[in-house]
């Protein structure tokens, strides 16, 4: 009987202590959670940094300097700051040339690529050679010619932007 007597009792204390181990458990759980959060955070800030700098664009090369000045012709006026040029063609063999001048004032030579927007048939000279790109030598003045010819153009007027596009040849 005693037996009997003391199996109830063991019995009734293995709940007690597995109670007491989950709650344990359960807080040792808790704190591994919130160690790992903390040091999580510290990870994530290192992590994100490093990914954030792989996307910077870092550069050593030295920027160009310019000192350019372009002139245009006096058939070029100025309204509202801007340049701008009109000329209507008479007939499908008419021929517009206009001069300018590019000056290099900076210390490295440079080379100029002149382009005409929108569709308009043109032709770039000097001296004489049509070429599509030329080199300005440092502190020095090269004049070139812009010839637009009407071939596709109708009655309709057009508006077209003349860009020169200038590169520093030194370090390509």
């Amino acid at each position: 009987m005693k037996l009997i007597g003391i199996m109830p009792r063991i019995l009734s204390k293995i709940p007690r202590k597995i109670k007491v181990s989950t709650k344990k458990m359960q807080m040792l759980a808790t704190f591994l959670i919130f160690v790992i959060f903390i040091l999580s955070l510290g990870v994530t800030q290192q992590t994100l940094g490093m990914f954030s700098r792989s996307f910077a664009a870092t550069d050593s090369a030295m920027a160009a300097e310019f000192d350019v000045t372009i002139t245009a012709p006096k058939e070029f006026g100025s309204e509202q700051g801007e340049s701008n040029f009109e000329y209507h063609f008479l007939s499908g063999t008419d021929i517009q040339g206009v001069v300018f001048q590019v000056t290099n004032n900076g210390g490295d030579e440079i080379l100029c690529r002149p382009y005409i927007n929108s569709n308009i048939t043109y032709r770039v000279y000097i001296d004489g050679d049509e070429v599509t790109e030329f080199l300005v030598p440092a502190n020095e003045t090269v004049s070139f010619w812009l010839l637009i010819a009407p071939d596709g153009l109708d009655t309709n007027m057009r508006n077209a932007k003349l860009f020169v596009d200038i590169q520093q040849v030194k370090g390509r």
